[in-house]
């Protein structure tokens, strides 16, 4: 039992432990995930002859990355 009280002591001095650090990390991988996330509006317009026209606009988030999801999105719609 005294071994189990030292160990759970050591773990809250233990700033690699410790809920704060925690509190960081999770901060941090929020921060790298929120790098890769790219926000965009999608507005589509019938035009004659039963064509259409899709409008993508960037909001929000990498331009390189919304660059590659509009090339995916093309090859998808068998555009290019």
């Amino acid at each position: 039992m005294d071994s189990w009280h030292g160990w759970g002591s050591s773990m809250l001095t233990d700033p690699v432990h410790s809920i704060g650090n925690q509190h960081s990390i999770i901060e941090t991988d929020e921060a790298i995930a929120s790098a890769n996330v790219v926000k965009f509006e999608v507005q589509l317009y019938k035009a004659r002859d039963e064509k259409y026209l899709l409008d993508l606009q960037r909001v929000q988030g990498p331009q390189f990355l919304f660059l590659d999801l509009c090339a995916a999105l093309l090859a998808q719609l068998q555009v290019i």
